[in-house]
């Protein structure tokens, strides 16, 4: 009897599923049927086949929930699931709830929070194949044109992918499909998959010489083989065939004769390593080291989700203390995600860890290839490694238990994400860490104005080191006044004080770091005549001038353009170049300095592969004395003979139309005064700049985070912005300036009608605009905004009520950013 009810059939359940199809109309979930043979596959976060719309047209998807159904009778009316993707892409329930989360925070469709967390690679492409109709009517076969039966022949010959057409065969494939002489058959591929090398190696290596004996010597490949086998014991089959000219089929004969047997090995490529060529040394904690690591290693080993601001002065020896709690959370088996900010980080990071760590160590980032980080993600999700090291990315990483996360920098605004959906990967490791009952560090020598609040009202808890590890003091900063050194007569990009502080540091054998936060060579081009400005067709900026290449590009859709001999507006030759970039700084040291041995380093100078390892490794290595920069060398570099950092304009972050100005000033000033003096003398740093008087200039130059911080609270309560005001920003762009326009005057109607009168004269939620965005047009899009101010009480009614924006209308997109960090 029980063998009889083991035997029965098992009722089918249901998936709900989030079909991989990124628009609006589509953001629900979607129930399909699981046949009985994939009941024990398909479980929550499986990424599955499914046929979808009228068409039933192949797409992916990914489980959500497994359910019974309420109503037998529903069965019948669902779709089935075709099949289960590979494992690598599925993601586990912590995972499920995290893209589920997101969604609904984030306001985006669930098709775009669960891509987050995807491996990138393995997104399903259809193709087809094409292959001639084998019982084709012969009346069809008849009446077809020349073209069009050369184009039949072909395909009986040798069957073609679809994707590998030309316009004009796919032209001819139309029209053969039509006429019913061809046919075609579904293939789904990705960008991506597993690689395996086979290996061979001689079944009975004692009797090699024997065979070699009775193989003729006009054989050579076939002994050639043999030989490197005997030599070799176990070789790739690329390798037989590149060094001795082996094929298949002579290796497939040499197999079936019993003299070599093959295996085949999973392949994995692997990134390279940035070596700094040190080795690491156990060095005893400070007291605020160890102070540190204590108050935050209880929650570490109690896997407790709690969150810690770890504010600590440039070099107080953060970094130490991360690799402490990583060690403990390790012992305890679990795995660590360490956040940096940007790709510039990850080098030397990655090198402190791997000295400490050896190999167990994971990166991520976007400058890897689509099979390395394929790669990287599979190891990651077997167990392979310890350590996740990346940007935001890398927080998705499927790492089954997380025992500690660490976002270093956490101030840095790249940890916003520019598309969407806008996550901040901050606010998205305090929801992981709570889904893994792993502590969350944010650290920072300068905290963001928000976080600092935050730890403030008990949100984080604060840990502070106040001193430099190797108790040398800050640097001394040194402001100069670029006003007064106009009116004595100097328009050099270097002010006196600069300059004999450059001198005097290549006199000491020390290096030194200049920052300028503008690439390029010019950043600006303009008629003397007429006042004609070189702008981007496509976007509404300026074009930045590169005299290397000897073009000027657009930063944002890099469209690139000689410059003219004249005018397009007057015909007048007399075209002036205004504003100055790393390229030029690089120049104008060269000039003032020669033969002192420089290296840039910004967006472009790194768009080379290898270009960052190399330029760390020459700077660190001495063969550099010199590093000019954007923001990029102000992140985290860790240079002990650096003497010197020369800042070459303080206010290109101050004159931005942003409320986050000064922050980002206070910041990149204190971060990059940080890079100088982090061993055994104190470092020097000069700050140019023609507003010596700001708060965010002085209070750098004074290394007083706090000051700064009340000052920018007071203002920040006087206008209303974030932390007293949140803010959402709305984005409505399309190529019809005119129908962005309406659609930004209707939108605000909309708005004005949904949220109730009384919050509005309260000064609750606050509509700013619609009005032009700052950048009016990018990408041959036209932009305009409307911010909504709103206090922190005011989210989920908010939320609500941009949860049902109305659809995008003329061609009409509507992105919305509903914790905005920036409204540029």
């Amino acid at each position: 009897m029980r063998e009889q009810q083991l035997n029965q059939k098992q009722p089918e359940l249901l998936a709900d599923v989030i079909v991989l199809k990124m628009t609006r109309s589509l953001d629900q979930l979607f129930t399909y049927r699981i046949p009985q043979a994939l009941a024990c596959e398909v479980v929550i976060g499986s990424k599955v086949v499914v046929p979808f719309g009228a068409g039933d047209a192949t797409h992916e998807a990914v489980v959500v929930q497994k359910r019974t159904p309420e109503d037998k009778d529903q069965l019948d009316k669902l779709k089935a699931v075709q099949s289960v993707c590979d494992m690598t892409a599925a993601l586990d329930e912590p995972r499920v709830k995290l893209a589920l989360w997101i969604r609904e925070h984030y306001l985006t469709n669930y098709a775009q929070a669960a891509s987050l967390l995807l491996p990138s690679g393995t997104v399903i492409k259809r193709d087809y194949k094409l292959t001639a109709e084998q019982n084709a009517d012969p009346q069809d076969l008849k009446n077809l044109s020349d073209t069009e039966r050369q184009f039949v022949d072909a395909l009986s010959a040798k069957p073609l992918m679809q994707s590998e057409l030309s316009d004009t065969q796919a032209a001819l494939m139309k029209r053969c499909f039509k006429k019913n002489v061809i046919q075609r058959e579904e293939h789904l591929t990705t960008a991506v998959r597993e690689r395996y090398n086979r290996f061979f190696s001689l079944t009975k290596p004692g009797e090699v010489s024997a065979w070699l004996e009775q193989i003729p010597k006009n054989q050579t490949v076939k002994r050639a083989v043999l030989e490197m086998l005997r030599d070799y014991g176990r070789v790739e089959e690329s390798r037989l065939k590149k060094e001795v000219k082996a094929t298949a089929a002579g290796l497939k004969k040499l197999e079936e004769e019993g003299r070599i047997q093959s295996e085949t090995e999973e392949a994995f490529s692997f990134p390279a390593y940035y070596d700094s060529g040190k080795r690491n040394a156990f060095v005893a904690f400070s007291n605020e080291q160890k102070a540190a690591y204590d108050v935050i290693s209880s929650s570490v080993m109690n896997n407790e989700p709690s969150s810690f601001l770890l504010h600590g002065v440039t070099g107080s020896g953060k970094t130490e203390v991360y690799m402490e709690l990583a060690d403990l959370s390790i012992s305890q088996g679990r795995q660590v995600i360490i956040l940096v900010p940007e790709i510039s980080l990850t080098p030397q990071l990655v090198d402190r860890f791997r000295r400490r760590f050896g190999d167990r160590i994971a990166i991520l980032h976007s400058r890897m290839n689509a099979s390395q980080r394929f790669d990287q993600w599979r190891a990651i999700g077997r167990g392979d490694y310890d350590i996740v090291i990346g940007p935001r990315s890398a927080l998705f990483a499927p790492c089954k238990t997380i025992g500690l996360i660490v976002v270093d920098e956490a101030h840095d605004s790249s940890y916003k994400s520019d598309q969407a959906p806008k996550y901040h990967a901050v606010e998205v490791a305090k929801t992981l860490s709570g889904l893994h009952g792993a502590p969350l560090i944010l650290g920072s020598a300068t905290p963001g104005i928000e976080q600092y609040h935050e730890a403030r009202c008990g949100q984080h808890q604060l840990v502070e080191m106040h001193k430099r590890f190797s108790q040398v003091p800050l640097p001394k900063v040194e402001i100069v006044d670029m006003r007064l050194e106009l009116m004595s007569g100097n328009r050099s990009m270097f002010s006196r004080q600069l300059e004999t502080a450059i001198t005097e540091t290549l006199e000491r054998g020390q290096q030194i770091m200049l920052l300028l936060n503008r690439k390029g060579y010019h950043t600006f081009i303009s008629c003397r005549s007429c006042g004609y400005a070189l702008k981007c067709p496509n976007c509404d900026v300026s074009l930045i001038f590169h005299k290397g290449q000897n073009h000027a590009r657009c930063s944002y859709c890099h469209y690139r353009s000689s410059i003219p001999t004249v005018c397009p507006e007057c015909g007048s030759r007399y075209f002036k170049f205004y504003g100055s970039g790393t390229e030029k700084v690089e120049e104008a040291f060269a000039e003032t300095f020669p033969n002192v041995a420089t290296a840039r380093m910004d967006s472009e100078s790194l768009s080379k592969k290898g270009a960052l390892e190399e330029i760390l490794t020459d700077f660190e290595s001495g063969k550099t004395r010199v590093l000019i920069g954007t923001q990029l060398i102000s992140k985290g570099l860790d240079f002990a003979n650096v003497g010197l950092v020369g800042v070459i304009l303080a206010d290109v972050t101050l004159n931005l139309p942003d409320f986050q100005a000064s922050e980002r000033t206070f910041q990149l000033m204190t971060q990059v005064s940080g890079r100088s003096g982090r061993a055994e003398t104190q470092g020097r740093v000069v700050v140019q700049t023609y507003v010596p008087e700001h708060f965010a200039i002085v209070r750098a130059a004074e290394h007083d985070y706090i000051g700064f911080y009340e000052e920018e609270m007071g203002l920040r309560k006087a206008f209303g912005y974030p932390p007293y005001l949140q803010m959402a920003n709305i984005i409505l762009s399309g190529f019809k300036p005119e129908a962005v326009e309406k659609s930004a005057m209707s939108l605000n109607d909309w708005f004005i009608s949904k949220i109730p009168s009384e919050l509005l004269k309260k000064g609750d939620l606050e509509i700013l605009g619609p009005h032009p965005a700052v950048y009016g047009k990018i990408k041959n899009r036209y932009r305009w905004q409307i911010i909504i101010k709103y206090r922190e009480e005011m989210l989920k009614l908010l939320e609500k009520i941009l949860r049902s924006l109305p659809a995008d209308r003329q061609d009409v997109r509507t992105t919305v950013d509903i914790k905005a960090i920036s409204v540029l």
